[in-house]
Order: structure tokens, then sequence, then C-alpha cells
């Protein structure tokens, strides 16, 4: 590289300042949770939020409402709810503050080796990895994980790179808080991010006990309050149950492990041009990378490959590969270190320019590629959005209610009125067991839902069953809906 392991001068706060305009703008057009959407067509977010306002109001989490997610995606989603009750303007705020960290964390990477002006440009080309629309589509649990993944490969590169040579404490304590952050939202992904504690470990192996102890020391910061939390609200063990080992089981329920090398190779053979031309680009830069530095050569593959076997086990769905983003800082630092010595003052004002013109492009382009994520524009009609608002406003004039998504997803429509999960697994999850099932079916005979919201096309199966329990279907508010909304009587 131009130079091993310099440093550039302390970063002004104007670069923190014009990353972040970059991410608000960007987020504002891509992510269906910004303020230029109305609140219909999301999945994930609506089952995370109304998991958030489930805890704020009182409901015990993983007793009176469950997912697959850690307790610390939900804890964040209840703060959003507290900020703003009735939208996601609240978890929109935060889902920013967090890409905000993460490009700044992008750009201190690259100051390792590069001057100012390009390490901006590369964090603003991180857009095309953050946002790529082969992998993005919302706002999902990964979402709130590349801001400890990305500060963990900067610290670790850091350690191993930098110009002078650092102590364990920093590096060691760091990723231990970023790893324990990971394993209360998605615990695949803190498993990804070890690779990070294993190699500060070898750098360190000369004061392993001291990298070790801080480690878990960094660890303890997170895991323990959050233990206390659980243990306040008297769910600490049915966290345990519900998170960390029945999530394994609808995860190995929807692909079984013994199945592995057969749905590597049906994912393969699914993939698009784009997925291949954006995971080989991926290889490439990690490679590239290799060559370049100067010492640990073998570490950007590493990383690379560590982290992508592990989601080769979800390989049938593209957006899994997101948990690789920060790898693509690899491609972009090479890149731009064989730039920079061509260009120089303007020339590198240049470059920044084009990276934002890249970054606005991803982001425009991520607009026509999810046509069904981008269907809730504020200046947009459809009958997605007629039919959401008149199920909200049905909801929402009785406050609070308890609501059941009957073997379908949560579509959202309690978020206006506060609904509330009627039992703990108040929406069908990927790879739902036969209890979780029976759960549900019990709940519509015992009247537990004040509203029941299942799939248009699964009501001639469902419906006498909903008559018989008590329950009548509103009138549909268009003439192809996608959704029925029933009432207890």
């Amino acid at each position: 590289m131009p130079r091993y392991g310099s440093a550039t001068s302390r970063p002004q706060w104007t670069v923190a300042l014009s990353l972040t305009a970059v991410v608000a703008v960007v987020l504002m057009l891509v992510a269906p949770d910004s303020p230029l959407h109305t609140i219909n067509a999301r999945y994930d977010s609506n089952w995370f939020l109304t998991a958030g306002r489930a805890w704020a109001l009182g409901l015990t989490p993983y007793v009176d409402f469950s997912d697959s997610k850690g307790p610390l995606l939900w804890l964040i989603y209840r703060v959003g709810y507290m900020l703003s009750r009735h939208d996601f303007t609240g978890v929109f705020a935060l889902v920013s503050l967090c890409y905000a960290g993460t490009y700044w964390f992008a750009y201190r990477m690259a100051s390792l080796w590069l001057r100012r002006p390009m390490a901006v440009a590369v964090a603003v080309l991180s857009t095309l990895a953050w946002f790529n629309p082969v992998f993005f589509n919302e706002i999902r649990a990964d979402d709130f994980c590349h801001l400890p993944i990305t500060l963990s490969l900067y610290v670790t590169a850091r350690a191993l790179y930098g110009r002078r040579e650092r102590g364990p404490v920093a590096a060691c304590f760091i990723v231990g808080v970023c790893t324990a952050a990971l394993m209360l939202i998605k615990y695949n992904i803190a498993a990804m991010n070890s690779v990070f504690a294993v190699t500060l470990l070898w750098h360190y192996r000369r004061r392993f006990g001291a990298a070790l102890l801080w480690g878990l020391a960094g660890m303890a910061t997170v895991i323990l309050p959050m233990v206390a939390l659980l243990w306040r609200d008297g769910c600490l063990g049915a966290c345990v149950n519900e998170y960390f080992l029945l999530t394994a089981v609808t995860t190995t329920a929807e692909a079984p492990l013994v199945d592995f090398l057969g749905r590597i190779w049906r994912g393969i053979t699914s993939w698009n041009v784009m997925v291949w031309g954006c995971l080989l680009t991926g290889i490439a830069g990690a490679a590239l990378m290799s060559v370049l530095v100067r010492r640990y050569r073998w570490w950007p593959l590493a990383v690379f490959a560590w982290f992508l076997l592990p989601t080769l086990l979800l390989s049938w769905q593209a957006h899994h590969f997101s948990s690789l983003s920060a790898m693509y800082l690899f491609a972009a630092i090479s890149v731009m270190a064989m730039v920079e010595p061509r260009v120089s003052g303007g020339g590198e004002r240049a470059v920044v320019g084009a990276a934002i013109v890249l970054a606005l492009a991803c982001a425009t382009v991520q607009n026509f590629y999810s046509p069904n994520y981008h269907a809730n524009w504020r200046w947009k009609d459809s009958d997605n959005r007629r039919e959401y608002d008149r199920h909200s406003a049905i909801v929402a004039q009785h406050p609070r209610s308890r609501i059941l998504f009957w073997r379908c997803y949560d579509t959202g429509v309690g978020t206006r009125g506060e609904a509330l999960p009627a039992i703990r697994y108040w929406a069908k999850q990927s790879g739902a067991t036969a209890a979780m099932n029976d759960a549900q079916d019990t709940a519509v005979v015992r009247r537990a839902a004040d509203f029941i919201v299942i799939h248009h096309r699964a009501d001639p199966d469902l419906a006498p069953t909903l008559r018989s329990a008590g329950y009548h279907r509103h009138a549909d508010p268009v003439p192809a809906p996608l959704f029925c909304l029933y009432e207890k009587r």
C-alpha cells in the first residue's frame, strides 16, 4: 500500500457531519421506515416495533410475546416506540444514528492507509455495500449489526496494521462489547464477529491472559445489565429457551442442518447475476487487500471467509448476505489505494464527488429494484395503501387492543392504535413449530384476540372457524385485498 499503517491527522467534526448528511439522504430514499414513506408495506420492522411496543406497555418479553430475535433488538425498538408512538419516526432516528456511526468507523478504518479525502470517499462508497439492492430491501435486525461489526473490524485492523503498537486493552474491550451486543440481537452474527476476538487473541498471544480478560470484561459490560433487566421482568429463563434454544429449532426446521451441502447448492444455483457479482467483488477485494498489505496477509481473506461460510447456511435468501457488507471495505480501500497516488488536490475532491454520485445512484436504483418495498411513498396511492389505512383505522378505534396474525406475518395494522400481541406467538414465524401453530389455533377458539388478520388466500379455509368463534369480517376496502380483518363481536 502507498503508506503502510500510516495515520492521518485527527479527523474534524466536518467529516462526521458530512457523512451523517450522506446517511440521512440515502436512508430517506432507500428505507421504507423513512418519513418519506407511509407506515404500510413493511415486514420485519412491523414485527420488531410490535415487540418493542409490547415491552414498553408492560408485557413480558419471551412470555407474553416472542420471536427469534434477541432482547437488545427489542430494547432498541422499545426506545423507538417511546420516541414516536404511532409511526416509525423514532425507529428511523435510531437506525440513522447507527448508520452514521457505521460510516464514521468505515472512514476511520480507511484512514489507516489513505489521506482524508480518499478515506471519506471509501466511507461514502460503502453505501454500495450497506444499501446494495441485492442485500437490502427494508430495515432489518442486520442493519443494527453493521455498527458493531464495522467498529470491530476497525479496531482489529488498527491493532494489526496501525502505525504504532497498541496494547490489548482498548481493542479487546471494544470487540467484547460489540460481540456481546450482536449476541443479544442475532447470535449467528455474533459468531461471525468472533473472528475479530480470535485475531486479537492471536495478535496479543504474549499477553493472552490480559487480552482475554479485557474481552470478557467488554462482553460483561453489555450482558450483565441485560441479564439484570430480564431478571427483573422475570423472563431470563424464557429468554434462554425462546431465543437461544427455540430459534435454533425454527431455523433448522426451515432448512435442516443435515442438508447443509444441498442448501449451499440450491442457493448457488438460484443466485442471479447480481448476487454472484456482489460476492465475487467481495472476494476479489479481500484478495487484493491481502496482496497490498505487508503483514498479516492472510487476514482479509480469512475474515471474509469466516463471515461467508456461516452465511451460506442461509443461502436461500440473498438479504442474509448483508452481514458481509463491512467486508467490502477491503475492496474500496484497495481501489482507493491504487487511485490515490495518481490524484491530488482537485482530483481528490473529484473522487469524493464521484463517490457521492454513486451513493445516490445506489439509493435511486434501490427504489426501482425493490418496488414492493417502496409501495408506500407518501405521494403514491395504491390498493395496498388503501387496504392498510382502512384496517389500521378500524383497529385504532380500540386503542391497545389485542391482535393476532393467524398464519401470516405482522402487517403492522396495529401500529397507529398501539395494538398488543394477543398471545406469545402473535404472528407466524418462518419455520414455526407445531406448538406455535397450535397456540395460534387455540387462541382463535378461546377468543384471545380482539382482532385477527389472515391472508386473503386463506380466508376460504379459516373463515368457518372464525365465524364459529364469534368473529365477523370487515368489508374489503379494495377489490383484490391481500389480507382480511376480523373483529370479535
